[in-house]
C-alpha cells in the first residue's frame, strides 16, 4: 500500500475516532463515564427492588383472596349444616 493511501486511511480512522469520541461525550454528562455507569446501575437496582415489591404485593393479595374464599366457603358450609340439622330435628 502506497504511503499516500496509508496517510488517507490514517486520516479517515482519526476522523471517525474523533466523531465517535464526540458522540460519546454527548452521551456521557460532564465526561464522567464512571458516574454515568453508577447512575444506570442505581436505576437498575431500584427497578429490581420495585419488581420485588410488586411481586410480594401480588403474592400476598392472591393469598388473602384464597383464604377469604376458604373462610367464605366454610361459613356457608356451617350455615348449611345448621339448616340441615334444624330441619332434621323438626324446627
Amino acid at each position: 500500500m502506497p504511503d499516500e493511501e496509508k496517510q488517507e486511511l490514517r486520516e479517515l480512522i482519526t476522523d471517525k475516532f474523533a466523531e465517535l469520541n464526540q458522540r460519546i461525550d454527548l452521551l456521557v454528562p460532564d465526561g464522567d463515564a464512571e458516574g454515568h455507569r453508577r447512575y444506570h446501575e442505581a436505576l437498575i437496582e431500584a427497578q429490581k427492588r420495585r419488581a420485588k415489591i410488586y411481586d410480594a404485593i401480588i403474592e400476598k393479595t392472591l393469598s388473602a383472596l384464597i383464604w377469604a374464599a376458604i373462610v367464605g366457603l366454610a361459613i356457608m358450609a356451617w350455615h348449611f349444616a345448621g339448616d340441615v340439622i334444624k330441619k332434621a330435628m323438626g324446627q
